[in-house]
């Protein structure tokens, strides 16, 4: 549908978690990484998912932690099924 002037969501990303973007300033990157956190997935196996390197997930992991006001991925899932921003 992005050729049509839609935008494209990440599959699973629900337009419930749009309402949370604002209130977070989560990107839907951040919140699919999140996702994938949250289905059990190791962090070596979202970086090749997302074909980025583990630095760089990691790095992104720091400020999802920044922006949720976290201090690990534990409690940033926790937080982002509180707020909604996932399931």
């Amino acid at each position: 549908m992005t050729h049509r002037g839609g935008s494209y969501l990440y599959p699973g990303l629900n337009t419930d978690s749009l309402l949370n973007l604002s209130d977070t300033g989560l990107t839907e990157k951040e919140i699919h990484m999140l996702q994938l956190l949250a289905s059990g997935k190791n962090q070596k196996e979202i970086a090749a998912d997302l074909y980025i390197s583990l630095s760089t997930f990691r790095r992104r992991l720091r400020d999802i932690f920044a922006k949720l006001h976290v201090h690990s991925v534990e409690e940033a899932l926790t937080v982002a099924v509180k707020r909604g921003i996932i399931k």
